[in-house]
């Protein structure tokens, strides 16, 4: 049996926060289709980046982690085609790289990858407007005001693919590796007797 010591605090607080990530996004572009997202496509699209580039990155820090023995780190799910990743992880590498860099070179899996807006995109939310009615004024709207409405797709390699199922995919593989090789720091161990 493993004890505290023999697990990377390091990677385990790094998985946390990446957890903390998965859930905010979730909740942000919402569990099924046509759900409203109450934020700007664009700042939408911006945070699925962001969570592809921390899923990217743990990648390379436990290939890094010296608290990781060296069959897990072969055993570690891969982001390139090369590599024979699975396609979530090509798509997450390259959204990663293009909301880091803005721009894709010729080693990613598909320089091609794009955002498809397929939604609706609501200036003003009907509780302002009901409010402006109501009391007689007018709503002069802001950019933060922007509601979206249908879902995150991004075309990759020539398909079309809703990034909420991307996403999930990824985070159980990622789940997947790290209970297969036991790095997570368990909740609970047995007392010793």
């Amino acid at each position: 049996m493993k004890n505290r010591n023999d697990y990377s605090e390091y990677l385990n607080s790094e998985w946390y926060f990446i957890c903390m990530e998965f859930k905010e996004v979730m909740e942000m572009i919402g569990k099924e289709e046509g759900y409203i997202v109450p934020v700007p496509y664009h700042w939408g699209c911006k945070k699925i980046m962001r969570l592809c580039e921390s899923l990217y990155s743990f990648g390379e820090k436990a290939s890094k982690d010296e608290d990781v023995n060296k069959s897990a780190k072969e055993r570690a799910p891969r982001f390139f085609e090369k590599e024979d990743a699975q396609l979530c992880m090509q798509m997450c590498r390259d959204l990663a790289n293009l909301g880091k860099h803005r721009v894709l070179n010729e080693g990613a899996n598909d320089s091609g990858i794009h955002w498809l807006e397929t939604g609706s995109i609501f200036t003003v939310s009907m509780s302002k407007l009901d409010y402006a009615f109501e009391n007689n004024v007018t709503h002069h709207a802001l950019d933060s005001d922007e509601e979206y409405c249908g879902d995150y797709i991004v075309v990759f390699k020539g398909n079309e693919y809703n990034m909420r199922d991307v996403l999930q995919d990824c985070y159980v593989i990622w789940s997947n590796y790290l209970e297969d090789n036991q790095l997570l720091i368990p909740n609970f161990s047995s007392h010793a007797t």
